[in-house]
């Protein structure tokens, strides 16, 4: 039986066992792991016999886990996995997303600027379809940034304002998701914040 990779984003152990997972061909699902050892944020590898949005999962193993990204940044990192558990819903497939997340556990993530973090969170919601209302974000240059391929954003460097217009772009398009007053990391984005 082939094997499914996915990012556990969340777990229900204390109500069930039960988490839900970002699956590299899936989408977002929930799965039923055969034990509660899992932890939020591991890349696991495992088989789904009956490929459901709810499925038992079978013959689970660790592949990794962003160890170094957490010793440096815990904080960003659980925030875009609460991002994915906010923002996509069960069922649903979003091009490019697994690979973006993917980044994560990358042995550069460790070092990876301010910038690119805010950059990154750019792409995570372009890649949803999701920008901000504002008419001062509705410039070329906003444009460009949310078509320009993420390999390339690794090394963009941009200045003081438009970095503050981008935590601003940001900001909005987390704002506008209807349980915001939920999301226990969207401290992430405040200014005076030491990244």
């Amino acid at each position: 039986m082939k094997k499914n990779n996915g990012i556990i984003i969340k777990t229900f152990f204390t109500k069930k066992i039960k988490i839900a997972l970002l699956d590299a061909e899936l989408g977002k699902i929930e799965g039923v792991p055969p034990s509660d050892i899992w932890c939020v944020g591991s890349l696991i590898e495992y088989s789904i016999p009956d490929k459901k949005e709810h499925s038992m999962l079978h013959n689970m193993g660790l592949v990794s886990l962003p160890l170094l990204l957490a010793r440096t940044d815990i904080l960003f990192f659980h925030h875009i996995l609460e991002l994915c558990n906010f923002f996509i819903p069960v069922g649903s497939y979003v091009t490019g997303m697994y690979e973006l997340i993917s980044l994560l556990y990358a042995d550069k993530a460790a070092y990876y600027s301010d910038q690119f973090k805010l950059l990154f969170l750019l792409k995570f919601f372009v890649l949803l379809g999701r920008y901000p209302e504002n008419q001062k974000f509705q410039t070329s240059y906003f444009h460009q940034l949310a078509l320009m391929p993420i390999d390339r954003i690794m090394d963009y460097s941009i200045d003081w304002d438009t970095e503050q217009e981008l935590r601003e772009w940001v900001t909005d398009c987390v704002l506008d998701h209807p349980y915001v007053h939920v999301l226990k990391t969207f401290h992430f984005l405040e200014r005076d914040r030491l990244l």
